[in-house]
């Protein structure tokens, strides 16, 4: 009889702790759904909350151990600051927000931007991506860089000066011009920028997302017109991206890398010219078919 109850309640202890680890699992499960971003959403980084947040996140995937990315998260955060305090945070999002589409008054931020008194000047999408990827890139191409499309790229890097002579001429040779064939394809030309990045080094933990432009106004060229940086996050990636030189910065939820190109893609769907390729994506050095 003893051994029979002893058996019953070992018995019963047994079920009771698988019952306990299924529990546990379950938990975990339930936790990972949570965590799982569904709907895209972004901000302006005009919150303390939605600031901080963008700059461990790019402290963690590009500065852990490279103190000279440290500093130039540090910069970018800066210059973030410094964008979103001279145009008023009061006219821009904080935190993150449901909504790919914002309407922002332009004219408002460029009046109240022009007004105030700024500790940089204006930036765009080139200058901000190079600014935090750079310091986790090498490349070992010998290059006469076009610099045709750079003009105003360069005046501002001077003026603000944003980075040391080294670091200028590599973001020159990053998005100088590159020759290419007379095609309407846009897997032609992704071969030929493959090509053109094959002897850089990208960063292990992000990746620099590219819109690239064919160009046949005086030749056929392909230039980067756009450009931002993707790191993973829990539940899925963040995209931190500055519009234009006078237009918002942008930190945006997504829940995978196609939800992040399909965002480019139609943001330059209507960047059409019958006669070149349309706009396609590069992810680091790779073409996105």
């Amino acid at each position: 009889m003893k051994k029979l109850l002893l058996s019953l309640i070992l018995s019963l202890a047994a079920l009771t702790a698988c019952g306990k680890k299924d529990v546990s699992n379950e938990s975990d499960r339930n936790k990972e759904a949570q965590l799982q971003i569904e709907t895209p959403s972004l901000s302006n980084m005009a919150s303390a909350e939605s600031l901080s947040f963008v700059e461990k996140i790019l402290k963690d995937a590009l500065a852990s151990e490279n103190e000279s990315a440290q500093a130039s998260v540090d910069k970018f955060i800066d210059l973030v600051r410094d964008y979103n305090h001279t145009v008023g945070e009061e006219n821009l999002i904080g935190d993150f927000k449901e909504d790919l589409n914002p309407s922002y008054d332009t004219g408002k931020l460029i009046e109240n931007r022009d007004k105030a008194s700024r500790k940089f000047p204006d930036t765009n999408c080139r200058i901000n991506s190079y600014l935090l990827a750079a310091d986790n890139m090498k490349d070992s191409k010998s290059v006469d860089p076009d610099d045709e499309m750079l003009f105003m790229d360069m005046e501002k890097i001077k003026e603000g000066a944003i980075f040391d002579q080294d670091k200028t001429e590599t973001f020159k040779k990053f998005f100088g011009r590159v020759p290419t064939e007379d095609s309407k394809d846009p897997a032609v030309h992704g071969k030929v920028m493959e090509e053109y990045f094959r002897d850089w080094s990208f960063p292990e933990k992000a990746s620099l997302l590219s819109v690239v432009i064919n160009d046949k106004l005086d030749g056929n060229y392909l230039f980067i017109g756009h450009i931002g940086v993707l790191v993973e996050i829990d539940g899925g990636y963040l995209f931190v991206e500055k519009i234009s030189f006078e237009e918002t910065y942008q930190a945006i939820k997504f829940k995978d890398k196609e939800e992040v190109y399909k965002y480019l893609k139609d943001k330059y769907k209507d960047y059409t010219d019958p006669d070149t390729a349309p706009p396609f994506i590069m992810d680091n050095g790779r073409f996105v078919e």
